[in-house]
């Protein structure tokens, strides 16, 4: 979520989801009813977002249930891209 200061509120200005990539099934735990995600880091180019599985495996490969770090191109890079193109 963007989010700028006007002169007399905050107005948000746009979101972005990775919910696709979490539920994805070559990157999705097996319990589902929670989100995973426990830290966020941006910089200029990407955004990476920790996944805290709690000891859970992967419903695609119950014998792999290390947590995941996901790096994703920062949505203004991934826009600068497409006005070049």
């Amino acid at each position: 979520m963007r989010i700028e200061r006007t002169a007399t509120a905050w107005v948000e200005r746009g979101g972005w989801s990775y919910a696709r990539t979490e539920n994805d099934p070559r990157f999705a735990y097996h319990d589902r009813r929670f989100g995973v995600a426990e830290g966020l880091a941006v910089d200029e180019r990407h955004i990476f977002i920790v996944m805290d599985n709690n000891h859970d495996y992967l419903a695609a490969d119950p014998s792999e249930s290390a947590p995941a770090p996901v790096r994703v191109s920062s949505p203004a890079v991934i826009t600068a891209r497409r006005r070049v193109t």
